[in-house]
């Protein structure tokens, strides 16, 4: 038995080589002697029971024998030394067959112990019929219940044992046509190949004794577990080399789980379907890891949303006219104005600090899931001369779904903004950092059972906006700025390993684009507060993904999955209005929206605004 355990495990070694050369025909060798391995297993369950019943009608004739001894018959009669000599007979060849190590040996003398059986009920029944000695009724009727029990059992013996030869002659053409396709692959073999073929043709002589109750080996397994394990062993050196790396990390994985093991038991088709759901299931994953992007980008959009209300509330100042209208508005209904209204309206023009803070709803569509954050963001800015001045920071929640993965992301933020206005001319610049706790989860439906899996990662991201414009005042307090900008943003995630059962270790990505935009802002403004619109058409010139490698937990082998890099045009609104509350707070609306092929993303959100 170890001797057969060394030349299958070099089989199994061989067989290996034999697939990257030969393609999908060892597949289909295997495949057969998967069906192979299970017909041995029927023929091993017809053998226990045909077996079984043999047993029984070798037991049946000795009892029959006991019960002819003990009836007082004459022993000199033919019948009853035929009787006698055919239950001996009968018992030896059950034994024998029990014993066998070839499944035909067993049909063989299983036969002769079912007919020797039958043998021994027909000649007791003659005895009871002629043996004139023979008066006691009661004993004859005992030999008869006797003879017809031995006989009926051999009956049923004989039939299982037919069914068995069946079973046998199945299993035998089975591996004759697997022999036929080894030879024929023969033609064109290599010296290696040539060694391979002859381990699997041993391979199917063991296949040969493998169904007998005797075969075992040192540790207790039966001959049907030994071709099992010896099948699995050789898918899985087999598949350990394959040129789809799914499949030759999970052959390699050092996790033998149950379930893994189990998939090597399954044919090439069913197994390639388990492997397809592995796959399907990573590049979903990849998919949401790099929707932590997505993230980082509505972040950075929701910032300009804010910033650009604060920037079009603090230009007002550089209007002579809107300041002393929003003072004059400061004051009203102050009846007892006197001397100190100019000091009134000379202390509003110079409020010019602001602390504001804002809170927004961002929902953004993509054609098989969707994401949504919520962001809280504080900020403090202030007019010096021709420049605005600001820094905020911002908190927000952000998750993301799709039917087998989850991903569910904290993002810190701080950022600052300038603004510089020259007569016309006006230069905006916003620039933020975004650090990021990503909980990642997935269901993953692994050859009929569900799989749940999670890991955690880390990302970072910078991003910066810069535009410049030409305010041209229409008419009274509408203004209409067109404007050309540029936006860049970097993000990268951090590597991470998961927990559970077929974890994966996924790479380390970054992304980086550069956008260029074109489009026209549009403000109006009157004593109590403002309103804007800003529309704009942006086009990515440049983007780098560093495309995603994962692989088996404790396996090396990289698999990479491409980044979607294409170059995409985006249409953008950012709109806001403010409304004075009183002297000293307003009350800001702000809606936002970011559309392509692919993606619909909505903002929303409210704030208050407090001067000093």
């Amino acid at each position: 038995m170890k001797t057969k355990l060394l030349t299958l495990t070099i089989s199994c070694v061989l067989a290996a080589n034999l697939y990257a050369n030969t393609g999908g025909g060892i597949n289909d060798i295997l495949d057969s002697t998967l069906i192979l391995k299970q017909k041995v297993k029927d023929e091993r369950d017809e053998v226990k029971k045909a077996l079984t019943l043999v047993f029984e009608a070798s037991t049946g004739a000795k009892n029959t024998i006991d019960a002819l001894i003990a009836s007082g018959a004459d022993i000199e009669t033919l019948a009853y030394k035929n009787a006698i000599k055919n239950a001996s007979t009968a018992n030896k060849a059950a034994q024998v067959a029990i014993e066998a190590k070839d499944p035909a040996d067993i049909t063989y003398y299983a036969n002769y112990a079912i007919q020797f059986s039958k043998l021994v009920a027909d000649y007791t029944t003659q005895v009871v019929e002629k043996d004139k000695k023979l008066k006691n009724e009661s004993a004859k009727n005992t030999l008869k219940k006797q003879a017809q029990s031995t006989t009926k059992k051999s009956e049923q013996a004989n039939s299982k044992k037919e069914i068995l030869e069946k079973k046998i002659q199945e299993r035998k053409k089975l591996a004759e046509d697997i022999k036929e396709k080894i030879e024929s692959a023969k033609a064109n073999a290599s010296k290696e190949q040539l060694e391979i073929f002859k381990n699997l043709e041993t391979f199917l002589e063991q296949s040969n004794t493998a169904s007998a109750l005797t075969e075992k080996d040192d540790k207790g397994n039966d001959g049907v577990k030994l071709l099992e394990n010896t099948l699995n062993d050789i898918q899985i050196k087999q598949d350990s080399i394959s040129t789809d790396k799914y499949l030759s990390g999970l052959a390699k994985t050092p996790n033998k789980d149950s379930k893994i093991v189990d998939v090597f038991k399954l044919d090439s088709k069913e197994r390639q379907e388990v492997v397809n759901n592995i796959k399907k299931s990573t590049e979903d994953i990849a998919n949401t890891i790099s929707k932590q992007i997505n993230f980082n980008e509505n972040i950075s959009f929701s910032n300009s949303l804010l910033t650009q209300n604060r920037v079009v509330l603090l230009s007002y100042l550089n209007d002579d006219d809107l300041k002393l209208a929003r003072a004059i508005k400061s004051i009203e209904g102050n009846y007892y104005a006197d001397n100190t209204t100019a000091n009134l309206i000379k202390d509003y023009q110079e409020k010019t600090s602001n602390l504001w803070a804002n809170a927004i709803k961002s929902y953004s569509n993509f054609s098989d899931s969707y994401q949504k954050q919520n962001i809280i963001t504080l900020g403090i800015d202030t007019k010096i001369d021709d420049f605005i001045y600001g820094f905020y920071t911002s908190y927000t929640r952000a998750n993301f779904n799709t039917k087998e993965t989850y991903l569910n992301s904290k993002n810190y933020s701080f950022g600052t903004y300038l603004n510089y206005t020259n007569s016309q001319n006006e230069l905006n610049l916003d620039m933020s950092l975004t650090k990021s706790k990503n909980e990642l989860s997935t269901m993953l439906n692994f050859n009929g059972a569900n799989v749940n899996k999670n890991g955690n990662f880390d990302s970072s991201s910078i991003n910066a906006n810069i535009d410049y414009g030409y305010a041209l005042k229409a008419y009274d307090s509408l203004y209409i700025k067109p404007f050309l900008g540029f936006s860049y943003i970097n993000t990268q995630n951090k590597a991470f390993v998961e927990n559970g059962l077929l974890a994966f270790k996924y790479g380390s990505q970054t992304y980086s684009t550069l956008k260029a935009k074109l489009g026209t802002e549009i403000r109006y403004y009157n004593s109590r507060g403002f309103l804007y619109l800003k529309p704009s058409i942006s086009k990515e010139i440049y983007n780098k993904f560093k495309d995603i490698k994962l692989n088996y937990a404790g396996i090396n082998d990289n698999i990479l999955i491409k980044s979607d890099a294409k170059k995409r045009v985006n249409f953008e609104l950012l709109s806001g209005a403010d409304i004075d509350l009183n002297e000293s707070f307003s009350l800001n609306i702000n809606f936002g929206t970011k559309i392509n092929k692919n993606l619909k993303n909505y903002i929303g959100g409210a704030g208050l605004r407090y001067k000093f």
